[in-house]
């Protein structure tokens, strides 16, 4: 799984890590459509993965 700082960078190369991160997220995954739901799901998993 790759660091969500990749992740950030490959949703949105101009955002940089914040508090606001995740919604962040999601407004560009409104905006990109649904070829980045996966990427939300991975995201979504990865984040679940480490509170645990």
């Amino acid at each position: 799984m790759a660091p969500k700082s990749d992740w950030t960078l490959l949703i949105n190369p101009d955002s940089r890590l914040s508090d606001n991160f995740f919604s962040e997220c999601e407004r560009t995954l409104e905006s990109k459509g649904k070829e980045y739901s996966i990427i939300s799901f991975l995201m979504l998993k990865d984040n679940q993965e480490e509170k645990s």
